[in-house]
């Protein structure tokens, strides 16, 4: 049996407080408007809360933070990413805590997507993506 193509999504983040949101991610591919597969990713740092504790970057915590999601290659794909702050920014200045950048990578089955994602460091951010 042939090995199945695959679809990769990735996404990094070089900010050195990437560890103040929590990522979900969920990819779905459909071949003649049937799901072919579903995968999903879920990254909590922190569980949300009310934001009003002030916590600090989590021991052992890796700034890499790979985040990486492979999905079965069909016709098409449809891809939602939520990222979400689990602690607010210590700053309360709009100014000093401008919005910041994260790659995402789509790649596989004659796919070659690579776009920033611009998040706010208060709201996050939230797309959804078809292929």
């Amino acid at each position: 049996m042939a090995k199945k193509s695959t679809i990769r999504i990735s996404l990094e983040c070089s900010y050195d407080q990437w560890w103040r949101y929590n990522v979900y991610v969920s990819a779905a591919t459909f071949r003649d408007g049937d799901k072919v597969d579903y995968q999903s990713l879920t990254d909590t740092v922190y569980p949300l809360g009310n934001g009003s504790e002030v916590r600090l970057c989590p021991e052992g915590y890796n700034p890499q933070r790979p985040l990486t999601l492979e999905v079965e290659a069909a016709e098409s794909l449809e891809l939602f990413v939520y990222i979400i702050p689990n602690t607010m920014p210590v700053a309360d200045s709009i100014a000093q805590s401008p919005p910041f950048s994260v790659r995402l990578k789509v790649k596989g089955a004659e796919l070659s997507s690579r776009e920033e994602l611009l998040v706010n460091q208060w709201g996050g951010v939230s797309i959804h993506k078809t292929y």
